[in-house]
């Protein structure tokens, strides 16, 4: 099974409007990476969005969480290596919006501050280094390393 099969059975369970639960463990049975699984779960539920990439999030977010396990560091990393292949591959708008998914996957708990710098700061060390999706992701890691310094602060 390739990469493009997962993305269609993904869309398919989609389709028929599968819960959270039970889509989580048919991505569980498919025989790819971790990182592909999680690739095609984005590309699933966000190819057909073209606007208010962000603000579908919201929508979508019992799916989202049902493939990050709680803390754990791995799950919320393919995660947000998945939100930066899937701005590369969908673009312009995507890139746009970046820093309101990023937002939205903090606010409701989906990743953590030091996972979503450390993903940030390898995306400035890499290949990729000049793309606009970190020029545009720059805000919400601001805001976030400007409250972590008042926190710490007071």
């Amino acid at each position: 099974m390739n990469y493009a099969t997962v993305v269609r059975e993904v869309k398919a369970y989609l389709k028929k409007g599968v819960a959270a639960k039970e889509l989580q463990s048919h991505i569980a049975a498919f025989p790819v990476s971790a990182q592909e699984k999680m690739n095609a779960l984005l590309e699933g539920l966000f190819d057909v969005v073209e606007k208010a990439f962000g603000k579908e999030a919201t929508k979508r977010k019992n799916h989202l969480a049902g493939v990050v396990a709680g803390d754990d560091e791995g799950s919320q990393l393919l995660l947000l290596n998945a939100a930066e292949e899937f701005c590369y591959k969908k673009g312009s708008n995507e890139f746009n919006e970046v820093a309101l998914f990023l937002n939205f996957l903090y606010d409701v708990d989906l990743v953590e501050e030091e996972h979503v710098v450390h993903s940030y700061s390898k995306g400035l060390k890499g290949d990729k280094k000049d793309s606009q999706i970190w020029k545009n992701a720059q805000p919400f890691i601001d805001c976030l390393r400007n409250a972590e310094s008042e926190s710490e602060e007071e």
